[in-house]
């Protein structure tokens, strides 16, 4: 998953995708005019046309970095995602960090993010759980749904801050209602393994099909398992783990 622009996350089509999740913008500059594009989901390597314009990520890439030199912490987020992915530029985490981070300062949520996630896999810089936990808070604050989800995964496994189930629970709710299939998947768990909240199999399996009904395999593999063994009888269900 690509985490670009105006502090939500968006789904990619990329051997490199970690996420799902929310919308996407383009800033695009042709003679000197910017062009703001909004689109769901977009199909990296495939030239196409929006408006008369090629795709080019090596253009944007131009564009991205004369915004992102004046202090635009949209193109310092989108300039550090091309650099991350390695789009249009020379991959190369480092340099990602350093444009996120000057994105992060300004506010951007979805840079903050990025840069968590950054310190969470040690990508451009020292691994840190930690530092990771601070960027993903100041991103989950302004409801960042990738970042609430990344919080709960912290606070379930005790990465960076002591662990919580039940702190894990309340920012998987969050970002489950935002639509995030990873926390609808854990939040269902949650609730069938009895963790942070009263165990109950209904609950679980109604976020397993939330997850499912998104196009989510796990979430639909939780709700076969959920109608071959039965709901709220007692058993001990084969959920993966």
């Amino acid at each position: 998953m690509k985490r670009l622009l105006n502090g939500t996350a968006v789904p990619q089509t990329k051997a490199t995708q970690k996420h799902n999740s929310c919308w996407q913008s383009f800033i695009i500059m042709v003679n000197v005019a910017t062009i703001r594009l909004w689109s769901g989901t977009v199909v990296p390597q495939i030239k196409v046309k929006v408006n008369g314009v090629e795709q080019s990520y090596e253009t944007a890439v131009k564009w991205y970095r004369r915004a992102a030199d004046q202090g635009d912490g949209v193109a310092q987020n989108n300039l550090g995602e091309c650099f991350y992915y390695g789009d249009g530029i020379e991959q190369s985490y480092e340099v990602a960090v350093e444009w996120y981070r000057r994105a992060a300062d300004k506010g951007n949520s979805c840079a903050q993010f990025a840069l968590g996630d950054c310190y969470y896999h040690g990508h451009g810089v020292e691994e840190s759980y930690e530092i990771a936990v601070k960027w993903y808070r100041r991103a989950a604050d302004q409801g960042n749904p990738r970042a609430e989800a990344s919080l709960g995964n912290c606070y379930l496994i005790g990465h960076g801050v002591e662990q919580s189930h039940e702190s894990a629970v309340e920012y998987y709710c969050r970002a489950a209602d935002q639509g995030v299939t990873d926390a609808q998947i854990n939040l269902g768990k949650s609730y069938c393994r009895g963790l942070g909240v009263k165990q109950c199999y209904k609950t679980a399996f109604e976020w397993y099909r939330r997850a499912a009904n998104q196009g989510n395999a796990e979430g639909q593999f939780n709700v076969g398992e959920s109608y071959y063994y039965g709901l709220g009888d007692g058993t001990e269900l084969r959920y993966r783990s």
